[in-house]
């Protein structure tokens, strides 16, 4: 008869975990977790996961510090917007006043055709630096009875003005009677109608800058009759003809310019001669008499 076998009960020893000092207890979270990491007893895949978990509580960190940043800047943000909006309130009188004036800066406009029937009352318009302003057409300026002075300056591309463009070629209804400056210097024009601008009422005008062609159309510009460039920005030259290239406008004489202003001198001191000669003639033959 077999003797029964006793039960079996299976005892599992763990190992003692290393405890850690806490002598001098950690200071805040990243020492906290830095001991851990380094505690010999803890397995390594524990201090792996608490590693990300650092990195992902530095990284959350940076996040915050950054928000708070951008937090800063929107308040910043609102500050200067109410700084603007004061200031706007204040310069609306004067954005009134300027809007009469009809300003007009650096925009595609290629070309003008004719003036709307709400700039009756503009008194000064500014059109400089506009590169691709290329021509202004017939009767352009039409309408602007108010219209004092004209700014063109610095249009590098604009290469013509039409004789008409101010209505005194044709003495078209609404021709503009009031201007007493004009300037398109620093752009392309070769030539300048004499019967464009209103020399009545006319006191500056600025061309200088631009390839002037010294020849028989544009001579009138070169009579001190009309103009005086000493107070302009840019001494207006000639680009050609070749003769006279460079040479400053106020060098240049008409004759120079324009044979048949040359052929014109030459007949009248011809004819003053004559005259001359005739008055001796009968001088001495009234002598000869006595």
């Amino acid at each position: 008869m077999e003797t029964p076998v006793a039960p079996f009960s299976l005892q599992i020893r763990r190992p003692k975990r290393q405890k850690v000092s806490s002598a001098t207890p950690p200071s805040d979270l990243d020492s906290a977790v830095d001991r851990l990491i380094n505690d010999a007893s803890l397995p390594s895949h524990l201090r792996i996961v608490i590693g990300h978990i650092l990195d992902i509580k530095n990284d959350y960190t940076s996040v915050l510090a950054r928000n708070q940043e951008l937090l800063d800047e929107i308040k910043g943000a609102h500050q200067k917007n109410r700084e603007l909006q004061q200031e706007n309130a204040a310069l609306r009188p004067e954005i009134e006043i300027l809007k009469s004036q009809g300003p007009v800066k650096t925009n595609s406009i290629s070309q003008t055709n004719s003036v709307s029937p709400d700039d009756h009352s503009v008194k000064q318009l500014y059109m400089t630096d506009m590169p691709f302003l290329y021509s202004i057409q017939d009767c352009a300026f039409c309408g602007l009875g108010r219209i004092e002075r004209i700014y063109l300056n610095n249009c590098s591309h604009l290469h013509e003005i039409h004789p008409n463009a101010f209505g005194w070629s044709t003495l078209a209804e609404g021709k503009v009677t009031a201007l007493t400056h004009f300037y398109v210097e620093n752009g392309n024009l070769s030539t300048l109608s004499e019967d464009a601008l209103p020399w009545d009422t006319l006191n500056e005008l600025g061309i200088g800058g631009n390839p002037l062609n010294c020849t028989c159309e544009t001579a009138y510009l070169l009579e001190d009759e009309y103009f005086s460039y000493e107070y302009t920005n840019s001494l207006p030259k000639c680009a050609s003809p070749p003769n006279l290239k460079g040479h400053l406008l106020t060098k240049v004489a008409q004759s120079d310019a324009c044979e048949s202003k040359a052929a014109i001198e030459r007949s009248n001191r011809f004819v003053a001669l004559s005259s001359s000669l005739r008055r001796t003639v009968v001088v001495d033959a009234r002598r000869a008499s006595y």
